[in-house]
């Protein structure tokens, strides 16, 4: 008994590996509702990932809060968001490995909104280190 439940089990594994393996990304932009209702903060807004979330979002109606350390950076961003979305994310200066910062951060937003509806933790923390191989 147990070998049959056994192959059967891994027969159905196999199955959804190679199933869902070929199907590639079943979400895609378009999937994201209306959120002109929605305060969301995503920090390390200003690159990468946390950037092209900003953008979607913006055009999904979305206000969204930038974060990042460098002021410069998020300006640059934001700019280019608007421009590309017609639509003006918000600046909120933070650094994630100092405190004071969070808390200022904190309560700067709670000055502006009364609620958040999502916090997308992108922002990097901690700082980079060579590696000596000898």
């Amino acid at each position: 008994m147990l070998p049959a439940l056994l192959a059967a089990v891994l027969s159905i594994m196999i199955y959804l590996i190679t199933t869902l393996s070929r199907r590639g990304p079943s979400f895609v932009p378009e999937d994201i509702p209306d959120l002109s209702d929605k305060t969301i903060l995503i920090t390390g807004g200003n690159s990468g990932i946390g950037y092209q979330t900003a953008k979607e979002l913006l055009l999904k109606g979305a206000t969204v809060y930038l974060s990042a350390r460098s002021r410069k950076k998020a300006a640059e961003a934001i700019e280019k968001l608007e421009r590309e979305t017609k639509r003006t994310a918000k600046f909120l200066e933070l650094d994630l490995a100092d405190l004071r910062s969070v808390r200022g951060a904190a309560t700067e937003f709670l000055k502006q909104e009364s609620s958040l509806n999502v916090f997308f933790n992108n922002g990097k923390v901690g700082h980079s280190f060579g590696i000596d191989y000898g």
